[in-house]
């Protein structure tokens, strides 16, 4: 249980403070009134990633480690970002536009893999 809420919730939050940053980075103190938006979509979008990733990452989780599990689920969440936004904009969108939605998703899904554990070695713990 802890696993899912660590894959479901933490991850969203350290990507939503990531973008909040990027964005104050980017537009300096003029986009400050920007920041909370960004921050709800964000975390709305990772949410939704890392809702989709995480019964795969339990599948493989039964099947390879860690250190093959995290590249995989994070190549996963790209494809699903870029194509929840394929889908939502129901045309073929820029490379400029879809490069950095793929970064997003697969840092999304792959850190919350990282964050999840091995969830072997939390059900061996646990009795």
């Amino acid at each position: 249980m802890r696993a899912t809420l660590r894959f479901v919730l933490l991850g969203p939050m350290l990507i939503a403070f990531a973008a909040c940053l990027i964005v104050v980075w980017v537009g300096g103190p003029c986009a400050i009134g920007f920041v909370p938006s960004c921050a709800a979509i964000s975390i709305l979008f990772a949410c939704f990633i890392s809702a989709i990733a995480k019964p795969i990452d339990e599948g493989l989780a039964q099947v390879l480690s860690m250190p093959l599990r995290g590249p995989l689920i994070a190549v996963i969440g790209a494809a699903i970002a870029v194509g929840s936004i394929l889908v939502l904009s129901k045309t073929m969108l820029p490379l400029w536009v879809l490069a950095p939605v793929a970064i997003a998703g697969a840092y999304c899904a792959g850190l919350c893999s990282l964050l999840s554990g091995d969830s072997s070695y939390e059900t061996s713990t646990s009795t």
